[in-house]
């Protein structure tokens, strides 16, 4: 890389440290270190769910799956766009369960057991989560800089980083970094496509070459019956529904809004941002085709056409803008896991500490244990692809106990035992058969739905008493009854 280049990158690090490290002033309570003390507006929520929600495992998993199988790719990422919707419905549950984790709500409406086996799963798909966006990561700095910059150090790098402000700030770090990089990747999400388009002659060209010269009939379709067909489409987005709500740092980005509507507002917007910018990198992914038809690794296209097609100090800033993108996500799940450990693992299974002080002082360095936890699986991993179908399962696994303990009052913990356990077990099976992953979420949904009901109805009703205090908080909206403020 041109020395232009390098330098834009280290000035853009350094001013996040910065800002990172500003932000530890806003940090006096756990509260404020897990959920930016509930003061986020419509703005940094919608910088918050497209920064945390976007980040480089994505693109390179979309540019990749493209450049494997087609425009089809594209559903890697799209597989949450027709239930966009239900993210308008879900931020006020959301904040009205006035909890700080995910493994609180289980707690809370099952059993403490079932709050500490969810907090485990939570961590685990935490640090799958970070070590699948470092994996990422590695694959664009190593193609980029011709193999120069092992991704293990590249990955390491970017860790120390967002570890920095991320102990030092929690949330409000995250949430304030988040803003200036959400904004950095929108724009430079598109940078590539008038480049690209030069390379290849225009779109029309494009076409030509990729479906009649070298005959890829499905190069342009959205749906590719051998590969990504509309049942493989319709079982990814169920799949997606089921662990909307489980996925672990859905109590951090919902639950630091300073009002339902500000929460609502965000999480729309910035997943309606993510969608957009996923039609660039579909561009991005259908020109490697073209331009890298005999690639190594499929996951190495993204990071070859940063190199390839962009000029000196526009690379510099793209890979600033890559290394924004998986730090305003690590970050945010930095804080998750961290949460939940302290809060599931640690205090119940090991002590409680008494002052805000210990308790942040314990979360901070739950917090490096994390990332070093992710940055530990970045290395097994055997791709980015793969890594992002084992994190979509480990939300579901977990997923339909969560919806059942919203909507149905005669879920209990049996259920909800034997819906996880069931879902694990039928995956585990299925995953050594080798079954495709279709038919897998399909069984693993299937089971954990008829073991929730059975197992439920066979073990007999909670006492209305261990309930209803739960669904009168889900009633209730933040601020009509100060009595009902649960967060400690």
């Amino acid at each position: 890389m041109h020395v232009v280049d390098i330098t834009v990158i280290f000035l853009y690090f350094l001013f996040i440290a910065g800002v990172g490290y500003a932000a530890r002033l806003k940090v006096r309570t756990q509260n404020d270190f897990f959920l930016g003390g509930q003061r986020f507006k419509k703005f940094m929520m919608s910088m918050m769910f497209f920064g945390a929600g976007t980040n480089t495992d994505q693109v390179v998993a979309v540019v990749s799956k493209i450049h494997s199988v087609g425009l089809s790719g594209i559903w890697y990422q799209w597989l949450y766009l027709f239930i966009s919707p239900f993210y308008w419905l879900k931020l006020p549950v959301v904040r009205r369960l006035r909890m700080m984790t995910t493994a609180d709500f289980f707690e809370e409406r099952y059993s403490k057991p079932l709050g500490i086996t969810y907090a485990i799963i939570g961590t685990f798909t935490v640090a799958v989560n970070i070590g699948l966006m470092l994996k990422g990561t590695g694959f664009v700095v190593d193609a980029i800089t011709l193999h120069q910059l092992p991704a293990n150090w590249a990955i390491l790098a970017i860790a120390l980083l967002f570890v920095f402000y991320g102990v030092l700030g929690g949330l409000v770090a995250a949430v304030w970094t988040d803003a200036i990089q959400g904004l950095l990747t929108l724009v430079l999400s598109f940078i590539l496509i008038p480049f690209m388009l030069i390379e290849v002659g225009g779109m029309s060209n494009l076409h030509y070459q990729l479906e009649q010269v070298r005959g890829l009939t499905d190069a342009f379709s959205l749906v590719s019956p051998g590969s990504i067909s509309v049942f493989y489409i319709i079982v990814i987005t169920l799949n997606g529904l089921v662990g909307m709500f489980t996925q672990p740092q859905v109590m951090q980005t919902g639950g630091s809004c300073k009002t339902e509507m500000d929460g609502r507002t965000g999480s729309l917007v910035g997943t309606v941002l993510k969608r957009v910018c996923t039609v660039a990198w579909a561009f991005i992914g259908v020109g490697a085709i073209y331009l890298f038809p005999n690639i190594s690794h499929p996951d190495l296209a993204f990071g070859e056409m940063i190199r390839a097609l962009l000029p000196v100090g526009l690379m510099g800033l793209m890979v600033a803008a890559i290394l924004a993108a998986v730090m305003s996500s690590c970050d945010v799940l930095m804080v998750t896991g961290t949460a939940l450990f302290t809060r599931n693992i640690y205090r119940n299974l090991v002590s409680r500490p008494t002052t805000e002080e210990t308790f942040l002082l314990i979360s901070r360095m739950a917090s490096v244990g994390v990332v070093v936890m992710g940055i530990v699986i970045a290395f097994l991993l055997p791709g980015v692809v793969a890594g992002l179908e084992l994190f979509w399962k480990l939300n579901a696994f977990t997923g339909l106990a969560f919806w059942a303990g919203l909507v149905w009052k005669r879920a209990n913990p049996a259920g909800a035992w034997a819906s996880i356990i069931g879902s694990i077990v039928v995956w585990a099976t299925l995953e050594l058969l080798d079954v495709s992953l279709p038919i897998q979420m399909l069984s693993y949904i299937g089971a954990g739905f008829v073991l929730m009901i059975v197992a439920s109805v066979v073990s007999g009703k909670r006492p209305a008493k261990d309930t209803d205090r739960f669904y009168h908080k889900l009633r209730t909206p933040v601020g009509t009854d100060a009595a009902l403020d649960v967060i400690e």
